[in-house]
């Protein structure tokens, strides 16, 4: 769809000067301007490679005009949790407030910083905000995600690439050179990993390849989903919690991976790869096989993992793999209920009244708009300035032609205009052609749904490190045979060791969380 970021700005003619009595202490406002309400902001702090936009930018102008309002840009846009709560340490405060991680807005509602709201004004005042995130997981996971500690502290936020699953693309030339076709089982993923490790897919003469790999976080995850299963999270079964790194079906796994590793079709470096080395190993075409989410393997994205590729090998050729069906019938991947009070989510400082709270409401709910035209121009700028339509999407012009620093002196980006963005009204806005078939194809993927506790209460800050440290440990042990998984003495050390570090302590606060 073809849409104009032409924008009429109406701009004030009288700017006046904000006092730096703004941010005292307690965060009192000390300057007035004009008659208008005045809101201080701070935008999202992800990836904003610009800095923070100037007071009296294009966008900050016409979201003044429109609303009647004064915004000034809180002087902090960093994705650092130290520097966020020394800002706030120091006194100064902000109105509309974007964290990162939900753990900084876990420690701003613990210290008192921000205040909450009533669960009706979601709905009265942002029914398409509301609107849009339900279409991306449903009412019932929303209100469920949405409080803390029994209250509501923070406009809930997510975006179409939160829910999606991290998808296999292999090397299908490898794929060509050593016969395999269309791999569906376990069985057939192991065929096609042993091809790869001893068949020299890539015809160089040297034995330099591995059909598998693993880096730190990844955890071979489409292996465990095709036993139902993942690694080191909760899940709700028969009504109550379990740990999945203490069950049936994650030994059953581990068993596998093991005798894959075991025939040497896993590289033994899987213990100690960082996402860097994976990827540099990847690139290089010493693996063929990756797991990552669609983000990261469509061409719109910079250094995405097919074009690393290409760059070194153009020939190279690429597929996407549907998951691998396990022994009981199952596929998939893990994939949690998503936080959404963490990233994104709009958190209120604890003075800010009432009627800023709904006018601050009103702005964001605006840009959600079925007409995309506000949210056009307050994230991707001017059409011929800022990006041309090619193809009917939209295309930002360069970094040489416009520099990250001149976008945000433009105000453009998640500063102002940060929505939950979903996969039809706003990513086709952006997405070439050439990249929807990766979405579709993770849209396409089972999952299997995990449950992350709902408060940071003093029993999982004390117990869950200690638990999932040992849970590390014997992943890797089990998969290499440092301790045998098929030793039934062994396993029961290994759930003696997670019940010792607090695992049933653990599982009790997961279940009296489940119940409220």
């Amino acid at each position: 769809m073809r849409v104009s970021g032409k924008v009429c700005l109406l701009v004030s003619v009288g700017l006046f000067l904000v006092s730096a009595g703004l941010f005292a202490a307690g965060g009192q406002e000390t300057a007035k301007t004009g008659e208008r309400m005045q809101i201080t902001w701070m935008g999202h702090p992800h990836s904003y490679e610009g800095g923070v936009p100037p007071d009296g930018n294009p966008v900050e102008l016409l979201l003044e005009e429109r609303f009647d309002v004064d915004i000034v840009n809180a002087p902090l846009v960093i994705n650092d949790r130290e520097k966020v709560m020394l800002y706030f340490a120091e006194g100064k405060t902000a109105d509309m407030i974007n964290v990162f991680g939900a753990d900084v807005g876990a420690e701003l509602i613990d210290q008192g910083l921000v205040r909450t709201i009533p669960e009706q004004w979601l709905w009265d005042y942002m029914p398409e905000w509301m609107s849009l995130l339900i279409s991306m997981y449903s009412k019932e996971i929303v209100e469920k995600e949405i409080k803390r500690y029994g209250d509501l502290y923070a406009v809930p936020y997510s975006n179409y690439a939160q829910p999606m699953p991290h998808i296999i693309a292999v090397r299908k030339d490898w794929m060509d050179a050593v016969g395999v076709s269309d791999p569906k089982t376990l069985d057939d993923f192991y065929e096609m990993f042993a091809k790869f490790t001893f068949e020299d897919p890539d015809g160089n003469g040297k034995d330099d390849t591995y059909g598998i790999g693993m880096y730190n976080w990844s955890k071979f995850q489409y292996i465990f989903g095709a036993f139902g299963t993942s690694v080191d999270k909760w899940y709700i079964k028969d009504g109550g919690g379990v740990y999945s790194s203490a069950t049936r079906e994650y030994r059953e796994a581990l068993s596998l991976l093991n005798d894959w590793y075991e025939a040497g079709i896993i590289d033994p470096e899987f213990v100690t790869d960082t996402r860097d080395d994976f990827r540099k190993k990847w690139s290089e075409g010493k693996l063929g096989y990756n797991v990552d989410h669609p983000w990261w393997m469509v061409a719109s994205t910079t250094n995405d993992i097919i074009t690393m590729v290409k760059n070194l090998n153009p020939n190279a050729e690429f597929t996407l793999l549907d998951a691998p069906v396990g022994p009981s019938g199952l596929a998939g991947v893990s994939m949690g209920e998503k936080n959404m009070f963490g990233q994104g989510a709009i958190f209120f400082g604890r003075n800010t009244s009432d009627e800023k709270v709904k006018k601050i409401m009103e702005i964001k709910e605006a840009l959600c708009s079925a007409d995309t035209t506000l949210y056009v121009r307050s994230y991707h700028g001017v059409e011929g300035v800022h990006y041309d339509i090619v193809d009917g999407v939209i295309t930002y012009k360069s970094k040489e032609e416009v520099s990250p620093a001149e976008r945000a002196k433009a105000g453009l980006g998640q500063f102002y205009a940060l929505i939950p963005a979903t996969f039809e009204r706003h990513a086709m806005l952006t997405l070439a052609k050439e990249d929807a078939p990766f979405y579709a194809h993770s849209l396409q993927q089972p999952i299997f749904t995990h449950v992350g506790f709902r408060e940071n209460t003093e029993i999982v800050q004390t117990k869950m490190a200690d638990v999932q440290t040992i849970a590390n440990e014997f992943f890797f042990k089990f998969i290499t045979g440092a301790v045998n998984v098929n030793d039934n003495r062994a396993w029961d050390e290994y759930l003696s060791k997670l019940e010792a570090a607090g695992l049933s302590q653990l599982t009790d606060e997961f279940n009296r969380q489940l119940s409220e």
